[in-house]
């Protein structure tokens, strides 16, 4: 059976985060320094970063993504956009040897969002088989490798969520949390559905 949603994982992690610990600490009113700082930076962030991500379907930082097909279709909606650009697709031919796709036979529109990766004009993809995980697309996606270059609703996200955690900790409070970054990023129109 052919999944009608593809996997799309980080490979490469995001050399920082959207937000620093120090505007974490102005949105939770915190102005001292009792806070274990290395936790908030190295836990809650990136914790709060891929909650925002998966909800809103983006990559925010820079990052490679690797995305995974059954079999080469020949348009495919890139997951967790903005996608910068296409770093490589890989498919299994008729003889189930891995080869690479030529980079001459697709297009890459980046505008649209999703992104898309189109057969080319005029062109005809190689024959490959149909077989669990046998083309692979990797991409890098994200914004940009600066904060900066993030949306602001992306980077108040976080941090009103890392806040949340910081105000309610030792509560399992997944809903409460849920509920604050669906708020903020239903008025963004982040979510979008996958053919």
């Amino acid at each position: 059976m052919i999944r009608n949603i593809p996997p799309n994982v980080v490979t490469v992690e995001p050399a920082k985060e959207p937000v620093t610990v120090a505007e974490v600490k102005r949105q939770a009113y915190i102005v001292d320094d009792c806070t274990d700082d290395a936790t908030i930076e190295d836990v809650w962030i990136p914790a709060a970063r891929r909650m925002v991500e998966q909800l809103a379907n983006r990559s925010l930082i820079t990052q490679t993504r690797t995305q995974y097909y059954d079999y080469l279709p020949e348009c495919i909606f890139w997951r967790f956009g903005p996608l910068q650009q296409v770093t490589s697709i890989t498919y299994k031919d008729s003889a189930e040897d891995q080869q690479t796709l030529t980079s001459t036979l697709y297009t890459v529109d980046t505008i649209s969002m999703p992104a898309r990766i189109v057969i080319g004009y005029n062109e005809t993809y190689p024959s490959s088989i149909v077989d669990t995980n046998s083309v692979v697309v990797t991409g890098v996606a994200g914004y940009g490798a600066n904060a900066s270059s993030v949306p602001i609703i992306y980077r108040m996200a976080i941090t009103k969520l890392v806040a949340h955690w910081l105000s309610n900790r030792g509560m399992c409070a997944d809903d409460e949390s849920q509920g604050v970054l669906m708020s903020l990023l239903a008025v963004e129109g982040a979510t979008y559905e996958y053919a």
